[in-house]
């Protein structure tokens, strides 16, 4: 029997390096327990990419190419989030969000039918997710101001829902698991088990922190401060260095009230449509934590 296979996509800033940092950490009680984790620290070296791993081989099929690459385990789980496509071309968020995503897994899926791939998929509110996109445009040394960067990526063309129809419809796609980036703290528990297994994401321990801190008020005020007045190199990267979020310099917060709330509106009804989507399972905080 062929192993099953898991593949974690992201999207892009939504604690996906605290998930992989988890699951290397873990990696000897996965690899115990029959389960064989690729993470971007396996797959982003020339020849290492999913393409060449999962290109045909003479004489294989989509079941002994899974088998291949998973070894001896009973399940493969990758996590890139790369895979979707690129998050932004110098300061332009695609849109739709990830157009080639499809392409880029249903060539996956392809190479391993009639194998099925189950996705697990993390969303996040419209207006944090530009503001995040945001802050990466600013450490890639792409420097914009904040209301040149919102007049190209309007909120309101980030649309999730078409994003899942999209992965939905690539043949070989089996269950997806989908949960926000709002109740990843609540969730990652069911995440991880879902991801390799009940009793096993019981066990993987959480990093106490997230791997990557966002950028202060202060630290983007420095930044184009230093722009202005000539400095060259990683200014973004110094400036988040110099201001962390703490409480005297409150995290980025590049929108209003009004937008805040009218996004997070749109947010909701997407979230709701999504859930409805056949083969589509919503992730959400236990009962408990919900009414805390």
């Amino acid at each position: 029997m062929a192993p099953s296979l898991a593949l974690h996509i992201g999207a892009h800033k939504t604690a996906s390096t605290y998930l992989q940092d988890a699951l290397r950490k873990a990696r000897p009680l996965l690899d115990d327990a029959g389960v064989r984790l690729l993470t971007p620290y396996d797959l982003r070296q020339p020849g290492e990419y999913l393409r060449d791993r999962f290109a045909p081989r003479p004489g294989m099929e989509g079941p002994d190419l899974l088998r291949h690459q998973a070894g001896a385990a009973r399940r493969l789980v990758i996590t890139e989030e790369n895979l979707p496509g690129r998050l932004h071309d110098l300061g332009l968020v695609r849109m739709p969000v990830y157009p080639n995503a499809a392409t880029h897994i249903g060539a996956l899926a392809d190479a391993i039918a009639p194998c099925r791939v189950e996705l697990f998929v993390c969303l996040r509110r419209p207006t944090g997710f530009l503001a995040s996109a945001y802050s990466q445009v600013l450490l890639a040394r792409s420097v914009i101001a904040p209301e040149d960067f919102f007049a190209a990526n309007d909120w309101r063309r980030l649309d999730w829902v078409d994003y899942l129809q999209r992965l939905r419809a690539i043949p070989g796609v089996g269950r997806i698991n989908v949960w926000r980036y709002e109740d990843h703290i609540h969730v990652i528990r069911p995440v991880l088990r879902r991801l390799l297994g009940w009793k096993l994401g019981a066990q993987v321990p959480l990093p106490p922190r997230r791997s990557h801190q966002g950028m202060s008020q202060t630290a983007l005020r420095a930044t184009l401060e230093w722009v202005v007045e000539g400095r060259s190199g990683d200014l973004a990267a110094e400036a988040r260095r110099r201001y962390p979020v703490n409480r005297h310099n409150p995290a980025l917060r590049l929108y209003d009230p009004d937008t805040e709330e009218a996004a997070d509106a749109a947010y909701a009804d997407q979230m709701a449509r999504i859930a409805a989507l056949d083969r589509v399972e919503v992730l959400r905080p236990s009962r408990r934590v919900a009414q805390a």
